[in-house]
């Protein structure tokens, strides 16, 4: 992610590209790459406030959290929103193998916790 103001990169790091907003659209939830280009660590980053402000970069920092890090290298991680935009999809894959992980993005429900393997 980059701040356009300040012209600096506000991530650790460059992201995977998918980008998915939560149920109410104020915050983001990103992947990023390690420094061989593999997708393995899922970030959600507040970006309005409960006002529906624009967060300033600093407070959108201090207000991001790390969800999931996968440290397995031959796995790379994905994220996509379900149809209903109920629930976000992260799926870990390699070559032989695949696991898929979801986050309930509803306003109520959501308490941060990526929640059970299919």
């Amino acid at each position: 992610l980059h701040d356009q103001k300040s012209d600096q990169n506000t991530t650790d790091g460059e992201c995977e590209g998918s980008i998915v907003w939560n149920a109410e659209s104020n915050a983001l939830f990103y992947v990023t790459l390690d420094d061989s280009h593999r997708p393995y660590k899922l970030y959600r980053r507040q970006i309005f406030d409960s006002d529906g402000k624009w967060m300033d970069i600093q407070n959108q920092m201090e207000e991001e959290e790390l969800l999931m890090e996968e440290k397995d290298e031959l796995f790379n991680m994905h994220i996509s929103k379900s149809f209903d935009a109920k629930f976000l999809f992260v799926r870990c894959s390699s070559k032989e193998s695949s696991e898929v992980h979801y986050i309930d993005l509803r306003p109520d429900d959501y308490d941060g916790d990526v929640m059970s393997d299919t």
